[in-house]
């Protein structure tokens, strides 16, 4: 079995005075269904200048739930409303993960 990848967009934080400064994001995202190998949550946190990231090394023909948080000088904040995207063999998936 192969890898696949899914590019996930998203805008900035739409309550800009939350908190303060967006310091970042953790974009979190985990398989569904499967062995039990694959209920892990994985995560990557990215810089507040990114509005895109490349999730890479997926298996291929399973769906994964994405989430996110915003981050600022006091920690993360809520999670987003999560995303569900099922990975292809050969192909890259643009989606696009709402805010709250």
């Amino acid at each position: 079995m192969g890898s696949s990848a899914i590019t996930v967009g998203f805008d900035g934080n739409p309550d800009e005075d939350a908190n303060g400064v967006v310091t970042g994001y953790t974009i979190y995202y985990q398989p569904i269904g499967g062995l039990p190998r694959n209920r892990n949550t994985l995560k990557m946190n990215i810089s507040s200048s990114s509005r895109t990231v490349t999730l890479t090394g997926l298996e291929e023909n399973v769906v994964y739930r994405i989430w996110m948080t915003v981050n600022d000088l006091f920690g993360e904040g809520p999670i987003s409303r999560p995303i569900t995207v099922r990975t292809e063999a050969g192909k890259l998936f643009y989606s696009f993960l709402p805010f709250l």
